[in-house]
């Protein structure tokens, strides 16, 4: 049994993980079109493998919608099958992985910054003009180092050499959520 992972939230991550969440294989695909790839990607990857799958973790952005909606579909169909699925936030990863403060950062539509910034259970999204943004925080995040001159950490590179300790808190955050009834979630 293993787990899916896909995030097309700016290029297409794609990787399979075994029931300890450490990774079978990982790929970064650099497509426009994901939709173009990824049915074949994932086909590969299962078959290649002879893998039953156990779950799907996906990531739900920021980032590129149709890109997101392309994956948030085949979760979906996925879903219909039976097959819990575990999502996330990119800004989420470095809370989940024991950072107390920060700031996650990544480039927006039309000149803008997102930024989500945290300290400890406080937090704040905006969208800021590009020319406007200054960094503040020591503890400086984005999906790609690359962003703002390699001044930030890769939540990627976090997520794919910390798998275990960052996936299984996703998948049990996520479970918790999920086993709540409706009157459950009033009452919280």
């Amino acid at each position: 049994m293993s787990y899916l992972f896909l995030d097309s939230s700016s290029s297409l991550d794609i990787g399979l993980l075994d029931e300890g969440f450490n990774w079978i294989t990982y790929k970064s695909i650099k497509e426009k079109k994901i939709s173009s790839v990824i049915h074949k990607e994932i086909d590969e990857l299962i078959n290649g493998n002879h893998l039953n799958l156990k779950g799907i973790f996906i990531c739900s952005g920021p980032g590129s919608y149709t890109g997101m909606r392309v994956v948030e579909g085949i979760a979906q169909i996925y879903k219909w099958l039976g097959l819990p699925i575990y999502s996330f936030y990119h800004f989420e990863i470095p809370a989940i992985k024991g950072v107390e403060s920060g700031s996650w950062v990544s480039e927006a539509f039309k000149g803008e910054v997102f930024e989500y910034t945290w300290e400890g259970k406080d937090n704040n999204k905006k969208l800021i003009v590009h020319n406007d943004f200054k960094p503040n925080r020591n503890s400086l995040f984005s999906k790609d180092d690359s962003f703002l001159n390699n001044k930030c950490e890769s939540t990627r590179d976090l997520l794919k050499n910390d798998s275990v300790l960052i996936l299984k808190k996703i998948k049990d955050l996520n479970s918790f959520w999920n086993s709540l009834s409706y009157q459950d979630l009033i009452l919280y």
